[in-house]
């Protein structure tokens, strides 16, 4: 799984995604790797630092708004609201929103993993 999202899904994409994650879950290891990966993949500062606050930021398509709605409300509620996954189905192949789906799965179980036990940065 890691290796298909890796190859198969743009890497900026996929590091936006990650990130917001580890921004719900406040995992600071998660945000310390992700934000250096996401850095080289073409994220912004702006983009970066405003996840907390992106429906108002105009720092993020709108592909990538949906992106990070999807992200947020399947990492907080489990579920993802019906327009939201409707025009992710509209804008994306169908691989690439299996593969989003995968890397919030991923980075949801890092997450939670770090947080759980602890893990710190070396």
């Amino acid at each position: 799984m890691a290796q298909a999202i890796r190859s198969d899904l743009d890497a900026k994409f996929r590091e936006l995604a990650y990130l917001k994650v580890p921004q719900l879950t406040d995992c600071h290891v998660c945000r310390h790797y992700h934000e250096a990966l996401g850095r080289t993949a073409g994220l912004t500062d702006e983009q970066i630092q405003s996840l907390g606050d992106f429906e108002a930021s105009k720092a993020y398509s709108e592909v990538e708004k949906d992106a990070l709605r999807f992200t947020e409300q399947w990492t907080l509620r489990g579920r993802v609201a019906d327009e939201v996954l409707d025009r992710l189905k509209a804008t994306l192949p169908p691989a690439h929103l299996v593969l989003l789906a995968a890397t919030v799965a991923e980075a949801n179980f890092t997450s939670r993993f770090n947080n759980v036990f602890g893990v710190e940065l070396p």
